[in-house]
């Protein structure tokens, strides 16, 4: 039986590495086209594009992963039927039972695979992603000035005349700050220059030769009798937190930025800005998920064995309608728990007991349509099916 269990392999192989391949790739396209909007607007590079896309690549193989298997099981299912080759299988004693075997061993490795995705490359990868896009899009505030270009972030708006090509250098620049419990400031320099200084934490804007004009107000308003204080300068330094434009926050505010080792030990003692309820919602919904793919061999290979007369497509539509409806009932179960409205056992593993219960009927109903060979379990309706084919043709009656 070795050699069938190669040939099924064989089979799956092709089918689940193309289908895996062309869904990421069409998922990764569809947010590539967004990603490159946020780059080009903050003159990044290629590079950049790339490095967030492979942030981005463990979520995207999460989703397309059990979808993959289960299209993969199918269409290797379909061909075997409409060739004829189970026919052939199940003439020579093979059950469908033990056709199934060799697509369990696989899913065990896709459970694990998808398990390790959810774990560790998830979390790591959302958070750096998010971290990218916030350094992308703040520093890009003044590192990449535009030309003749206003920008304005947190009360203060920046513009210089010319802008070197790095973003570091500017001619003719022009600063105006209207900060909350801060005097009203303008500047204007001739040159600048803008310094990471990441040791202490903070970007300098280094201008040169200008002047510096400030004014208090109270509540937005010039008060009567405040005068306005003037500063020539050959050189002054305008000190912004790195916080605000390089900066970010520490992985795990987010409890799907968190290993699963994490989400443990934050249902005792949570060290993170996420509730209970959403720790636990994450935690019941990573496993459902690792688990739901050993449900799925049971679902695809009855709906791929449908009448040689269905249009081939027909399987395939229902079981993807089946998962989507179980993937929505999981995300509502989620919210449901987050909320502390529903216990996770019942709202989020009942998905789970549904999709169980949908592919048991059809797997039971595949497997005592065909017939086995003899001492098996599914033997007895088969033969009582064939007792009764028997006894018709030959014009007698069966009880």
């Amino acid at each position: 039986m070795k050699q069938l269990d190669f040939y099924l392999f064989r089979l799956l192989a092709a089918p689940l590495g193309a289908t895996m391949g062309v869904a990421l790739l069409a998922l990764l396209v569809e947010r590539m086209l967004r990603v490159m909007d946020l780059v080009l607007d903050a003159h990044g590079s290629l590079g950049s594009v790339l490095k967030l896309l492979a942030f981005l690549a463990p979520h995207y193989i999460g989703l397309a992963l059990p979808l993959a298997f289960f299209l993969a099981i199918y269409v290797a299912f379909n061909n075997l039927h409409r060739n004829n080759e189970l026919d052939a299988l199940f003439s020579g004693g093979v059950s469908l039972s033990r056709l199934t075997r060799p697509m369990l061993m696989i899913a065990v490795l896709v459970s694990l695979l998808t398990l390790t995705v959810f774990n560790y490359l998830q979390p790591y990868g959302r958070y750096a992603y998010r971290a990218a896009v916030h350094a992308i899009t703040y520093t890009s505030q003044l590192a990449y000035v535009q030309e003749g270009v206003f920008r304005t972030y947190k009360g203060t708006t920046f513009i210089a005349e010319q802008v070197s090509s790095d973003g570091q250098f500017f001619r003719k620049v022009f600063i105006f700050s209207d900060r909350d419990d801060q005097p009203v400031s303008l500047v204007t320099a001739r040159e600048g220059h803008l310094v990471s200084k990441r040791d202490e934490n903070v970007l300098l804007l280094r201008l040169f030769d200008g002047l510096r004009i400030e004014r208090k107000i109270s509540n937005g308003l010039i008060q009567p009798g405040q005068t306005s204080s003037a500063l020539h300068f050959d050189e002054t330094r305008w000190v912004i937190p790195m916080q605000e434009y390089l900066g970010f926050r520490g992985r795990g505010e987010d409890e799907r930025e968190m290993t699963l080792l994490e989400l443990w030990r934050g249902l005792s003692s949570p060290d993170t800005t996420a509730t209970k309820g959403e720790i636990i919602a994450e935690l019941h919904e990573r496993f459902v998920r690792s688990l739901t793919i050993f449900i799925l061999p049971f679902l695809a290979i009855p709906l791929a064995m449908g009448g040689r007369r269905v249009r081939q497509g027909q399987g395939l539509i229902v079981g993807f309608v089946i998962l989507v409806i179980q993937h929505e009932l999981l995300s509502l179960g989620g919210d449901l728990v987050e909320q502390g409205l529903a216990s996770p056992w019942v709202a989020q593993w009942g998905s789970l007991v549904l999709l169980v219960t949908v592919a048991a009927t059809l797997f039971y109903s595949a497997a005592f349509k065909v017939r086995q060979s003899e001492g098996r379990f599914f033997d007895l309706p088969s033969r009582r099916r064939t007792r009764r084919i028997i006894v018709m043709e030959a014009g007698g009656r069966t009880q």
